[in-house]
């Protein structure tokens, strides 16, 4: 259960202004059978404060506020629950057009999220409210083991070359959870009973933990916000564009400023490998760095080339990738993916434990 400070003043009882501009869009999403949780709804008291008990104000579900003030999450006539993202056109010229084409495509490769529908907000016409299915973080739960990892691997080489066979350049492959901002997102498979999607680790209704189950079959990992994405027409030569800055700071070609034009294509190989090597060989914010991806060193090294037309093409990377995969072994494949942060004798531990699972 989410921690917080146990004191009233922290109790969020009123709501901010991204709030604000979703409790009032609430009587137009509903007619379009679109209904926001308690909190978002005309004329709502907070739980907490109505009755008497012994729970903290943070066990109530209706303290849980939206985790990007962009995206909110819905529920449908049926039962299910959707997100959904406000864009604005002004602000993200390409980001409907993009999501559109990418959502009519029927191909395994194709790992963009399901585009269920596009709401045009009402005395706005440069707002337009996207919706899809619920998503999740792609490493919550982490991953057990290093095939695991492998998939995870195959997957988003997978996800970009399809998008560069569709001539269209990402520009935001990265992950920012100070931001709430996450690209790479994967299917709820593994939680056949559901979550709250605000507060994943928690059930629907906010009364336990939410239950998962392993990735015997891999969740299907999903791009997300094409919001800096860039398509272009076939015939369409040099492939130049503008800078953008995405959380990525460090990408070389942007270091001496953002004057003139680049290729965006190598620069999505650097974002991909570089958000590899972050994530797993090094570290970042609260996940810590891997142990048992040796292999990947060498590609990712050449993906992240200080010079773009050294890199590797998004083709050349899947396939170096999967002569790397033929060569490891099973047992490799099955073996836990360690943390570097863990000591030997939990190390051990965890192994024997691991190892035991696996045999049974």
């Amino acid at each position: 259960m989410p921690r917080y400070p146990d004191s009233a003043k922290d109790a969020p009882v009123t709501l901010d202004d991204a709030e604000v501009f979703w409790r009032d869009l609430q009587p137009f999403l509903k007619e379009r059978g679109y209904q926001l949780r308690r909190r978002y709804r005309p004329g709502w008291v907070p739980a907490w404060t109505q009755r008497k008990t012994s729970l903290y104000w943070w066990e109530f579900e209706d303290s849980v506020k939206a985790r990007h003030p962009s995206v909110m999450d819905a529920k449908c006539a049926d039962g299910s629950t959707v997100i959904l993202k406000r864009v604005r056109n002004s602000e993200h010229p390409m980001e409907v057009e993009i999501t559109q084409y990418l959502s009519s495509f029927a191909d395994k490769k194709n790992h963009s999220p399901q585009l269920k529908d596009v709401l045009i907000v009402p005395n706005d016409d440069d707002l337009r409210i996207l919706v899809f299915p619920l998503l999740r973080r792609f490493d919550d739960p982490e991953f057990d083991t290093i095939g695991e990892a492998v998939d995870f691997f195959r997957q988003i080489f997978e996800g970009t070359q399809f998008l560069h066979h569709q001539h269209i350049a990402h520009r935001h492959v990265h992950l920012c959870r100070d931001l709430g901002i996450l690209n790479i997102l994967m299917d709820t498979s593994m939680f056949p009973e559901g979550f709250h999607p605000a507060a994943p680790s928690m059930t629907r209704d906010f009364k336990g933990k939410a239950k998962y189950k392993a990735r015997i079959n891999p969740p299907a990992l999903l791009y997300h916000r094409f919001g800096l994405s860039i398509r272009y027409e076939d015939t369409e030569k040099p492939t130049l564009a503008s800078p953008v800055r995405g959380q990525d700071k460090t990408v070389p070609e942007f270091v001496q400023g953002l004057d003139g034009t680049y290729d965006p294509f190598p620069t999505d190989v650097y974002y991909l490998g570089n958000f590899i090597r972050e994530h797993f060989f090094e570290g970042k914010d609260d996940v810590s760095a891997k142990r048992g991806l040796d292999f990947m060193h060498g590609l990712v090294e050449d993906m992240c080339a200080i010079d773009p037309l050294a890199r590797p093409q998004i083709d050349n990377v899947v396939e170096r990738f999967e002569i790397l995969c033929k060569a490891l072994p099973a047992s490799s494949l099955k073996a836990r993916l360690r943390s570097k942060k863990e000591g030997v004798l939990k190390s051990v531990s965890l192994d024997v434990a691991h190892w035991s699972k696996q045999l049974r």
